[in-house]
């Protein structure tokens, strides 16, 4: 073949244009699809993410909502007539009066920087919020990511395990035709192989089932993309002070923080209704008609000054202040659940990571070579006679068993690192 080629290359004249196009793929450079890496993906959910922007866009709006809150009520304009005929509200007399003011109203007490303060408060909770729901993302797709790549590194483990028994099968009908072996020994070989084949197809459906979980926040995957990428070496976790201290600066924590402000805020508000609400008006009247000596009515000036009395508070005033305290107690609470939460899953993720860390080591050290060597020796034993071909398939599948069992530990151990980076705040 190589040589018909060769010769049709020495005339270009002649050459079919079909072979042409085929030559010219052949000698281009095959791309390879891109890997998709971890912070790749995590930079796809952040942005995508419609809850994130819609916190921004929350925040935005608080902060401008606090401008208004801090600001007087409208003044209001006052129109009106006084001293009107009964017999003829139409006509006037020297006792009509029109008026025109203006009226300006005052809340209470300090309500007006209180209501500022407050809604500044629920502005920087929003955005602690929106850093957290980034931090949930990140945590969310680095979690789908790692289950990726554990169910695409199986797959390709289980297909090399095929490839292994495709070669099982070749020496036990080897065996065979030398007379050494059985038939039963080749039904069983094919049978093995046709149950990893099976083993294969229920790996591949993970693997897509992974992929699909990990699209659900990145969306469709950028064309070219293969499989995913390597895992990136993050640094050993700090100690347990260290990471507590790091909780308490979570932006989920902080956004808590926040929201027990504003609520001792609203607390100082309830009790600025114990003080009067002040009205001021002032305008201008004029008078129709003459006076008794006939000259024409003054016209007059007016002003008043007017104030609620906040007298009967016990089922007004005094309950809601016990309102906003119980309000801000139950901050408190949820402040301190959620903390508690926090440290229950760094214990936990700790926990698993030194653990799963210690079986990474046994697997490395001991369960891996001697699954090795346990194999080695029984092929061996086998081909010369001295070995079952039961013993040599259960030491074939404790091969491939073990490979799976480390990879899995390894996914477990880097969920652990994944959540405590979760913890820590630095997951985005």
């Amino acid at each position: 073949m190589l040589r018909v080629l060769s010769r049709s290359v020495s005339r270009p004249a002649g050459l079919p244009l079909a072979v042409a196009v085929l030559l010219m793929a052949f000698a281009l450079p095959v791309k390879a699809d891109a890997p998709l890496e971890l912070g790749q993906a995590t930079e796809m959910a952040l942005e995508r993410d419609s809850t994130i922007k819609g916190l921004n866009v929350r925040s935005e709006g608080l902060r401008e909502r606090a401008v208004a809150d801090g600001a007087l009520p409208d003044p209001e304009i006052v129109i009106g007539a006084e001293g009107l005929p009964v017999d003829n509200p139409v006509s006037s007399d020297m006792m009509t009066m029109y008026r025109v003011g203006v009226r300006q109203r005052f809340p209470a007490g300090d309500s007006r920087r209180l209501s500022r303060g407050q809604t500044r408060f629920l502005a920087a909770a929003t955005d602690h919020e929106a850093r957290a729901r980034a931090e949930e993302v990140t945590l969310q797709v680095r979690r789908a990511w790692l289950d990726w790549k554990l169910a695409t590194q199986v797959l390709e483990l289980t297909r090399s395990a095929e490839e292994a028994f495709a070669e099982l099968v070749e020496v036990t009908e080897s065996r065979y035709r030398s007379g050494q072996g059985r038939q039963m020994d080749i039904s069983q070989a094919r049978l093995e192989r046709a149950r990893l084949e099976q083993r294969i197809l229920s790996k591949q459906a993970e693997a897509e089932a992974a992929r699909t979980a990990l699209v659900r926040w990145t969306g469709e995957f950028p064309s070219g993309t293969g499989g995913p990428g390597n895992f990136p070496e993050w640094p050993e976790p700090g100690s347990r002070l260290a990471m507590l201290e790091r909780i308490g600066k979570h932006p989920a924590v902080r956004a808590d923080d926040e929201r027990t402000e504003a609520g001792r805020i609203e607390t100082s508000l309830a009790r600025q209704a114990y003080r009067p609400e002040w009205m001021v008006e002032a305008g201008y009247g004029h008078q129709r008609g003459s006076d008794p000596m006939g000259g024409r009515m003054s016209d007059k000036l007016f002003a008043m000054v007017s104030f609620n009395l906040p007298v009967f508070t016990g089922n007004r005033q005094d309950r809601q202040v016990a309102s906003a305290r119980a309000e801000l107690e139950a901050l408190d609470h949820d402040r301190g659940a959620r903390l508690q939460e926090y440290e229950g899953r760094m214990d936990r993720a700790n926990s698993d990571w030194n653990r799963f860390g210690q079986m990474l080591e046994l697997y490395d050290n001991h369960l891996l070579p001697e699954a090795d060597r346990a194999f080695e020796s029984t092929l061996s034993a086998y081909q010369s006679g001295r070995a079952s071909f039961d013993e040599l398939i259960r030491t074939r599948l404790d091969r491939l068993d073990q490979r799976i069992g480390r990879l899995e530990a390894w996914r477990t151990r880097q969920a652990a690192r994944i959540e405590l980076a979760y913890l820590a705040g630095d997951a985005s």
